[in-house]
Protein backbone atom coordinates (compact mmCIF):
# COMPACT_ATOMS: atom_id res chain seq x y z
CA UNK A 1 0.00 0.00 0.00
CA UNK A 2 1.15 3.58 -0.61
CA UNK A 3 1.35 6.23 2.11
CA UNK A 4 4.54 5.07 3.79
CA UNK A 5 7.91 6.75 4.09
CA UNK A 6 10.66 5.71 1.70
CA UNK A 7 14.45 5.96 1.77
CA UNK A 8 15.22 6.75 -1.86
CA UNK A 9 18.94 6.05 -1.53
CA UNK A 10 18.61 2.57 -0.02
CA UNK A 11 15.19 1.68 -1.54
CA UNK A 12 13.75 0.81 1.87
CA UNK A 13 10.24 1.20 3.28
CA UNK A 14 10.23 3.47 6.32
CA UNK A 15 7.67 4.74 8.87
CA UNK A 16 4.02 5.44 8.09
CA UNK A 17 3.41 9.02 6.86
CA UNK A 18 -0.23 8.91 5.73
CA UNK A 19 -2.89 7.65 8.13
CA UNK A 20 -4.73 4.51 7.00
CA UNK A 21 -8.11 3.54 8.43
CA UNK A 22 -10.71 0.92 7.58
CA UNK A 23 -13.95 2.44 8.90
CA UNK A 24 -15.63 2.67 5.46
CA UNK A 25 -15.08 -1.00 4.54
CA UNK A 26 -13.91 -0.07 1.03
CA UNK A 27 -12.91 -2.84 -1.38
CA UNK A 28 -11.25 -3.13 -4.75
CA UNK A 29 -13.63 -3.04 -7.72
CA UNK A 30 -13.58 -6.81 -8.06
CA UNK A 31 -14.32 -7.24 -4.34
CA UNK A 32 -11.17 -9.28 -3.73
CA UNK A 33 -9.48 -6.99 -1.19
CA UNK A 34 -10.48 -4.64 1.61
CA UNK A 35 -8.58 -1.39 1.19
CA UNK A 36 -8.04 1.61 3.52
CA UNK A 37 -10.35 4.61 3.40
CA UNK A 38 -7.53 6.83 2.11
CA UNK A 39 -6.61 4.53 -0.82
CA UNK A 40 -8.24 3.98 -4.19
CA UNK A 41 -7.26 1.30 -6.70
CA UNK A 42 -7.19 0.97 -10.47
CA UNK A 43 -7.52 -2.62 -11.76
CA UNK A 44 -4.82 -3.38 -14.36
CA UNK A 45 -4.76 -7.16 -14.85
CA UNK A 46 -1.80 -7.21 -17.21
CA UNK A 47 0.69 -9.97 -17.88
CA UNK A 48 3.87 -9.16 -19.75
CA UNK A 49 6.55 -11.70 -20.65
CA UNK A 50 9.84 -10.06 -21.62
CA UNK A 51 11.26 -12.59 -24.08
CA UNK A 52 14.21 -10.46 -25.18
CA UNK A 53 15.88 -9.56 -21.94
CA UNK A 54 17.67 -6.28 -21.40
CA UNK A 55 21.44 -5.99 -21.28
CA UNK A 56 22.90 -3.77 -18.56
CA UNK A 57 26.47 -3.09 -19.65
CA UNK A 58 27.32 -0.71 -16.80
CA UNK A 59 26.23 -0.80 -13.17
CA UNK A 60 25.57 2.95 -13.51
CA UNK A 61 22.57 2.09 -15.75
CA UNK A 62 21.09 -0.46 -13.34
CA UNK A 63 17.46 0.20 -12.37
CA UNK A 64 15.56 -1.38 -9.52
CA UNK A 65 12.94 -3.98 -10.42
CA UNK A 66 10.49 -2.68 -7.81
CA UNK A 67 11.18 1.06 -7.44
CA UNK A 68 12.32 2.45 -10.78
CA UNK A 69 9.73 5.26 -10.90
CA UNK A 70 10.46 6.75 -7.48
CA UNK A 71 14.20 6.54 -8.19
CA UNK A 72 13.62 8.79 -11.22
CA UNK A 73 11.99 11.50 -9.07
CA UNK A 74 13.85 14.71 -9.95
CA UNK A 75 13.35 17.13 -7.05
CA UNK A 76 16.57 16.07 -5.28
CA UNK A 77 19.88 14.55 -6.41
CA UNK A 78 18.24 11.96 -8.65
CA UNK A 79 21.58 10.70 -9.98
CA UNK A 80 22.26 8.75 -6.77
CA UNK A 81 18.72 7.50 -6.08
CA UNK A 82 18.80 3.77 -5.41
CA UNK A 83 22.60 3.65 -5.47
CA UNK A 84 22.79 2.29 -1.90
CA UNK A 85 20.24 -0.49 -2.35
CA UNK A 86 21.14 -4.15 -1.90
CA UNK A 87 20.34 -5.02 -5.53
CA UNK A 88 22.50 -2.21 -6.89
CA UNK A 89 25.43 -3.12 -4.65
CA UNK A 90 25.23 -6.78 -5.68
CA UNK A 91 25.17 -5.96 -9.38
CA UNK A 92 28.01 -3.45 -9.09
CA UNK A 93 30.15 -5.93 -7.17
CA UNK A 94 29.68 -8.66 -9.79
CA UNK A 95 30.36 -6.33 -12.72
CA UNK A 96 33.50 -4.81 -11.20
CA UNK A 97 35.08 -7.94 -9.73
CA UNK A 98 34.10 -10.38 -12.48
CA UNK A 99 34.45 -7.90 -15.40
CA UNK A 100 30.91 -8.82 -16.33
CA UNK A 101 27.76 -7.35 -17.86
CA UNK A 102 24.24 -8.11 -16.67
CA UNK A 103 21.31 -9.61 -18.54
CA UNK A 104 17.83 -9.55 -17.05
CA UNK A 105 14.65 -11.28 -18.17
CA UNK A 106 11.41 -11.32 -16.23
CA UNK A 107 7.73 -12.14 -16.14
CA UNK A 108 5.62 -9.35 -14.64
CA UNK A 109 1.96 -9.67 -13.71
CA UNK A 110 0.45 -6.29 -12.82
CA UNK A 111 -2.93 -6.57 -11.07
CA UNK A 112 -3.70 -3.21 -9.41
CA UNK A 113 -2.40 0.33 -9.11
CA UNK A 114 -3.10 1.72 -5.63
CA UNK A 115 -2.98 5.49 -5.04
CA UNK A 116 -3.28 7.78 -2.02
CA UNK A 117 -6.32 10.06 -1.88
CA UNK A 118 -5.08 13.69 -2.15
CA UNK A 119 -7.13 14.63 0.93
CA UNK A 120 -5.62 11.98 3.21
CA UNK A 121 -4.43 13.13 6.65
CA UNK A 122 -1.03 12.55 8.22
CA UNK A 123 -0.32 9.61 10.49
CA UNK A 124 -0.56 10.47 14.21
CA UNK A 125 3.04 9.50 15.00
CA UNK A 126 4.46 11.47 12.08
CA UNK A 127 2.25 14.44 12.87
CA UNK A 128 3.35 14.44 16.52
CA UNK A 129 7.01 14.65 15.54
CA UNK A 130 6.27 17.55 13.18
CA UNK A 131 4.48 19.49 15.92
CA UNK A 132 7.43 18.95 18.26
CA UNK A 133 9.84 20.38 15.69
CA UNK A 134 7.48 23.31 15.06
CA UNK A 135 7.38 24.06 18.80
CA UNK A 136 11.17 24.34 18.92
CA UNK A 137 11.14 26.62 15.88
CA UNK A 138 8.60 28.95 17.47
CA UNK A 139 10.80 29.16 20.58
CA UNK A 140 13.93 29.90 18.48
CA UNK A 141 15.50 26.57 19.50
CA UNK A 142 16.83 26.02 16.00
CA UNK A 143 19.61 23.56 16.87
CA UNK A 144 17.16 21.20 18.54
CA UNK A 145 14.75 21.65 15.62
CA UNK A 146 17.50 20.72 13.16
CA UNK A 147 18.43 17.65 15.20
CA UNK A 148 14.82 16.45 15.38
CA UNK A 149 14.40 17.05 11.64
CA UNK A 150 17.36 14.74 11.01
CA UNK A 151 15.80 12.13 13.31
CA UNK A 152 12.57 12.49 11.31
CA UNK A 153 14.44 11.69 8.09
CA UNK A 154 16.12 8.76 9.83
CA UNK A 155 12.72 7.31 10.78
CA UNK A 156 10.62 8.24 7.75
CA UNK A 157 13.11 8.44 4.89
CA UNK A 158 13.41 11.00 2.13
CA UNK A 159 10.13 10.47 0.26
CA UNK A 160 6.53 9.42 0.72
CA UNK A 161 5.07 6.76 -1.57
CA UNK A 162 1.92 8.02 -3.32
CA UNK A 163 1.31 5.21 -5.82
CA UNK A 164 2.11 1.50 -5.94
CA UNK A 165 1.79 -1.02 -8.77
CA UNK A 166 0.75 -4.29 -7.14
CA UNK A 167 1.36 -7.69 -8.67
CA UNK A 168 4.14 -10.25 -8.91
CA UNK A 169 7.31 -10.79 -10.90
CA UNK A 170 9.65 -13.67 -11.62
CA UNK A 171 13.13 -12.43 -12.51
CA UNK A 172 16.42 -13.93 -13.65
CA UNK A 173 19.60 -11.84 -13.62
CA UNK A 174 22.74 -13.31 -15.18
CA UNK A 175 26.27 -11.96 -15.07
CA UNK A 176 28.19 -12.84 -18.23
CA UNK A 177 31.80 -12.07 -19.14
CA UNK A 178 32.10 -8.68 -20.79
CA UNK A 179 34.41 -10.14 -23.45
CA UNK A 180 31.56 -12.38 -24.62
CA UNK A 181 29.44 -9.40 -25.56
CA UNK A 182 30.58 -8.21 -28.98
CA UNK A 183 29.87 -4.69 -30.14
CA UNK A 184 27.38 -5.63 -32.87
CA UNK A 185 23.61 -5.64 -32.76
CA UNK A 186 23.40 -9.14 -34.23
CA UNK A 187 25.38 -10.59 -31.34
CA UNK A 188 23.55 -8.47 -28.77
CA UNK A 189 20.28 -9.84 -30.05
CA UNK A 190 21.61 -13.39 -29.76
CA UNK A 191 22.77 -12.70 -26.19
CA UNK A 192 19.36 -11.41 -25.11
CA UNK A 193 17.69 -14.37 -26.81
CA UNK A 194 20.04 -16.78 -25.05
CA UNK A 195 19.18 -15.18 -21.72
CA UNK A 196 15.52 -15.76 -22.54
CA UNK A 197 16.17 -19.41 -23.41
CA UNK A 198 18.07 -19.93 -20.14
CA UNK A 199 15.20 -18.39 -18.18
CA UNK A 200 12.47 -20.31 -19.99
CA UNK A 201 14.25 -23.61 -19.44
CA UNK A 202 14.10 -22.97 -15.68
CA UNK A 203 10.33 -22.37 -15.66
CA UNK A 204 9.48 -25.14 -18.12
CA UNK A 205 8.84 -23.08 -21.27
CA UNK A 206 10.16 -24.38 -24.60
CA UNK A 207 11.19 -21.35 -26.65
CA UNK A 208 14.57 -21.96 -28.30
CA UNK A 209 13.11 -22.22 -31.82
CA UNK A 210 10.76 -19.25 -31.43
CA UNK A 211 13.62 -17.04 -30.22
CA UNK A 212 15.72 -17.89 -33.30
CA UNK A 213 18.93 -18.69 -31.47
CA UNK A 214 21.16 -21.70 -32.03
CA UNK A 215 21.82 -24.29 -29.36
CA UNK A 216 25.56 -23.76 -29.77
CA UNK A 217 25.27 -20.05 -29.01
CA UNK A 218 23.11 -20.78 -25.96
CA UNK A 219 25.84 -23.18 -24.81
CA UNK A 220 28.45 -20.43 -25.23
CA UNK A 221 26.22 -18.07 -23.26
CA UNK A 222 25.97 -20.54 -20.37
CA UNK A 223 29.73 -21.19 -20.43
CA UNK A 224 30.42 -17.46 -20.13
CA UNK A 225 27.93 -16.95 -17.32
CA UNK A 226 29.73 -16.16 -14.05
CA UNK A 227 26.66 -15.80 -11.84
CA UNK A 228 22.92 -16.38 -12.10
CA UNK A 229 20.10 -15.46 -9.75
CA UNK A 230 16.39 -16.25 -10.03
CA UNK A 231 14.04 -14.39 -7.71
CA UNK A 232 10.30 -14.55 -7.16
CA UNK A 233 8.88 -11.16 -6.13
CA UNK A 234 5.38 -11.97 -4.96
CA UNK A 235 3.46 -15.02 -6.08
CA UNK A 236 4.59 -18.54 -5.23
CA UNK A 237 8.18 -18.59 -3.90
CA UNK A 238 10.60 -19.87 -6.52
CA UNK A 239 11.89 -23.42 -6.24
CA UNK A 240 13.75 -25.68 -8.73
CA UNK A 241 11.27 -27.26 -11.12
CA UNK A 242 8.52 -24.65 -10.73
CA UNK A 243 6.54 -23.97 -13.90
CA UNK A 244 5.25 -20.65 -15.15
CA UNK A 245 1.69 -21.95 -14.83
CA UNK A 246 2.18 -22.92 -11.17
CA UNK A 247 3.76 -19.57 -10.36
CA UNK A 248 0.98 -17.58 -12.04
CA UNK A 249 -1.73 -19.51 -10.21
CA UNK A 250 -0.27 -18.37 -6.87
CA UNK A 251 -0.22 -14.65 -7.65
CA UNK A 252 -3.72 -13.66 -6.56
CA UNK A 253 -3.18 -14.02 -2.81
CA UNK A 254 0.47 -12.94 -2.74
CA UNK A 255 0.66 -9.48 -4.30
CA UNK A 256 3.61 -7.17 -3.67
CA UNK A 257 4.79 -3.77 -4.93
CA UNK A 258 6.30 -4.00 -8.43
CA UNK A 259 6.86 -0.27 -8.80
CA UNK A 260 6.51 2.82 -6.64
CA UNK A 261 6.03 6.53 -7.24
CA UNK A 262 6.39 9.25 -4.64
CA UNK A 263 7.23 12.80 -3.63
CA UNK A 264 9.75 14.26 -1.17
CA UNK A 265 8.77 14.04 2.48
CA UNK A 266 8.55 17.82 2.91
CA UNK A 267 5.95 18.05 0.12
CA UNK A 268 3.31 16.83 2.59
CA UNK A 269 4.17 19.45 5.21
CA UNK A 270 1.76 22.24 4.25
CA UNK A 271 -0.94 24.42 5.87
CA UNK A 272 -3.73 22.03 4.85
CA UNK A 273 -2.08 19.04 6.56
CA UNK A 274 -1.19 21.06 9.70
CA UNK A 275 -4.07 23.58 10.07
CA UNK A 276 -3.35 24.21 13.76
CA UNK A 277 0.00 25.86 12.96
CA UNK A 278 0.50 29.37 11.55
CA UNK A 279 1.39 29.35 7.86
CA UNK A 280 4.86 30.93 8.39
CA UNK A 281 5.69 28.23 10.93
CA UNK A 282 4.58 25.49 8.54
CA UNK A 283 6.80 26.92 5.82
CA UNK A 284 9.77 27.04 8.21
CA UNK A 285 9.03 23.46 9.27
CA UNK A 286 8.94 22.19 5.68
CA UNK A 287 12.18 24.02 4.96
CA UNK A 288 13.90 22.46 8.00
CA UNK A 289 12.90 18.97 6.88
CA UNK A 290 14.12 19.71 3.36
CA UNK A 291 17.44 20.97 4.73
CA UNK A 292 17.75 17.74 6.74
CA UNK A 293 17.23 15.63 3.61
CA UNK A 294 19.67 17.47 1.35
CA UNK A 295 22.80 16.78 3.47
CA UNK A 296 21.82 13.09 3.50
CA UNK A 297 22.18 13.16 -0.28
CA UNK A 298 25.24 15.42 -0.29
CA UNK A 299 27.25 13.35 2.19
CA UNK A 300 26.57 10.17 0.20
CA UNK A 301 27.48 11.60 -3.20
CA UNK A 302 30.90 10.04 -3.81
CA UNK A 303 32.61 11.80 -6.71
CA UNK A 304 35.41 10.12 -8.60
CA UNK A 305 36.38 8.07 -11.61
CA UNK A 306 34.04 5.16 -12.41
CA UNK A 307 35.55 4.04 -15.74
CA UNK A 308 36.66 0.44 -15.28
CA UNK A 309 39.57 0.83 -17.70
CA UNK A 310 40.97 3.97 -16.08
CA UNK A 311 43.89 3.78 -13.60
CA UNK A 312 42.02 6.38 -11.54
CA UNK A 313 38.92 4.18 -11.14
CA UNK A 314 37.62 3.59 -7.62
CA UNK A 315 34.86 1.15 -6.66
CA UNK A 316 33.34 3.41 -4.00
CA UNK A 317 32.66 6.26 -6.42
CA UNK A 318 29.15 6.77 -7.79
CA UNK A 319 29.34 9.78 -10.09
CA UNK A 320 31.95 9.46 -12.81
CA UNK A 321 34.30 12.43 -13.02
CA UNK A 322 38.07 13.00 -12.70
CA UNK A 323 38.92 10.19 -15.16
CA UNK A 324 40.34 12.46 -17.89
CA UNK A 325 44.00 13.43 -17.62
CA UNK A 326 45.61 15.86 -20.07
CA UNK A 327 49.32 16.67 -19.82
CA UNK A 328 50.52 20.20 -20.56
CA UNK A 329 53.44 22.50 -19.69
CA UNK A 330 53.16 24.24 -16.34
CA UNK A 331 55.63 26.95 -15.26
CA UNK A 332 56.43 27.45 -11.58
CA UNK A 333 58.47 30.52 -10.48
CA UNK A 334 61.01 29.58 -7.85
CA UNK A 335 62.58 33.06 -7.49
CA UNK A 336 61.35 36.53 -8.44
CA UNK A 337 63.40 39.74 -8.18
CA UNK A 338 62.06 43.25 -8.58
CA UNK A 339 63.42 46.72 -7.82
CA UNK A 340 61.44 49.86 -7.00
CA UNK A 341 62.54 53.20 -5.54
CA UNK A 342 61.04 56.11 -3.71
CA UNK A 343 62.60 59.54 -3.37
CA UNK A 344 63.47 61.11 -0.03
CA UNK A 345 64.87 64.61 0.58
CA UNK A 346 68.67 64.64 1.00
CA UNK A 347 68.50 67.75 3.18
CA UNK A 348 66.04 70.24 4.63
CA UNK A 349 63.28 70.92 2.08
CA UNK A 350 61.84 74.38 1.59
CA UNK A 351 58.34 74.73 3.12
CA UNK A 352 56.93 75.86 -0.20
CA UNK A 353 58.57 73.17 -2.36
CA UNK A 354 55.30 71.23 -2.55
CA UNK A 355 57.07 67.88 -2.21
CA UNK A 356 56.09 65.49 0.60
CA UNK A 357 58.27 62.92 -1.17
CA UNK A 358 59.87 62.92 -4.54
CA UNK A 359 57.77 60.24 -6.25
CA UNK A 360 58.22 56.60 -7.30
CA UNK A 361 59.93 54.97 -10.24
CA UNK A 362 61.24 51.55 -11.26
CA UNK A 363 63.34 50.01 -14.01
CA UNK A 364 60.30 49.98 -16.31
CA UNK A 365 58.30 53.03 -15.18
CA UNK A 366 59.08 56.74 -14.89
CA UNK A 367 58.66 59.03 -11.92
CA UNK A 368 55.47 61.06 -12.37
CA UNK A 369 57.16 64.08 -10.74
CA UNK A 370 60.20 64.23 -13.02
CA UNK A 371 58.90 62.32 -16.06
CA UNK A 372 62.04 60.20 -15.96
CA UNK A 373 63.53 57.32 -14.00
CA UNK A 374 65.12 59.74 -11.53
CA UNK A 375 64.49 61.85 -8.44
CA UNK A 376 63.82 65.59 -8.37
CA UNK A 377 66.64 67.94 -7.42
CA UNK A 378 67.50 67.65 -3.76
CA UNK A 379 66.27 64.03 -3.45
CA UNK A 380 68.07 60.69 -3.53
CA UNK A 381 66.65 57.20 -4.34
CA UNK A 382 65.90 54.56 -1.70
CA UNK A 383 65.10 50.92 -2.56
CA UNK A 384 61.70 49.88 -1.29
CA UNK A 385 61.80 47.15 1.39
CA UNK A 386 65.58 47.38 1.46
CA UNK A 387 66.90 50.36 3.36
CA UNK A 388 63.67 51.24 5.18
Amino acid sequence: LPGGGWDNLRNLDMGRVINLGYSLCKTTEDGSYIIPDEIFTIPRKQSNLDINSEIIESWKDYQSITSASVNLELSLFSSINGKFSHDFHRTKTHQVKDHAVTTRVQVRNLVYTAKVDPGAVLDKGFRKQLLTIASHLENNQTRMADFLAEVLVLNYGTHTITSVDAGASLVQEDQIKATFLKDSWATRSAVTASAGVAFHSIIGVKSEESLDVSASFVKQYLENRTNSRVESIGGTPFYPGITLKTWQEGIRNQLVALDRSGLPLYFFINPSSLPELPTPTVKKLARRVEMAIRPYYTFNTYLGCTAATSPNSHNKCILGIFCHRECRDVFWLSRVQFSAYWCAASGPAAPDSGYLFGGLFSAHSANSVTGAQSCPSGYFPLKLFDEL
